[in-house]
């Protein structure tokens, strides 16, 4: 415990529950980024790694402007979305998944229209797993 409190959602009953076990007693949802079910302004600040890569690019600007929403004005968001456009289904550790991104300037871009201040981005990852990682913020 860091004097935080920490709400997650996942569309995957899987990972909810993988997660349920590693942050008892957390809020924690089987629920779809583009329907997050949270109020305005809840949150100081939003985590999202490897699941905005799972949306369709066409939703991805809805799911920006939820983020936008639900973060308290000042608040910050860290993030990875795809290095590249793509889009595609593929097998990923015995199960299928959908994969989705869009170019970095076009990402950003959408950010942008969702209200947000970008702060800072960077490529990481081995080259078989390259992600781009945003920190931005809704202005104050």
């Amino acid at each position: 415990d860091r004097g935080c409190r920490v709400a997650g959602i996942d569309q995957s009953p899987q990972m909810v529950k993988y997660a349920r076990r590693r942050n008892p007693g957390s809020p924690l949802y089987c629920r779809d980024m583009r329907r997050p079910g949270f109020t305005a302004g809840s949150f100081d600040g939003i985590l999202s790694t490897f699941a905005v890569i799972h949306v369709p690019q066409g939703d991805q600007p809805e799911v920006f402007r939820h983020m936008y929403r639900l973060l308290k004005p000042g608040g910050h968001f860290l993030f990875n979305i795809g290095a590249g456009a793509y889009e595609y289904v593929g097998e990923h550790d015995g199960e299928w998944m959908y994969w989705s991104g869009a170019s970095l300037p076009e990402s950003l871009r959408r950010l942008r229209k969702a209200g947000f201040t970008i702060l800072w981005h960077q490529g990481l990852g081995p080259r078989n797993d390259f992600h781009e990682w945003v920190l931005g913020q809704r202005p104050s």
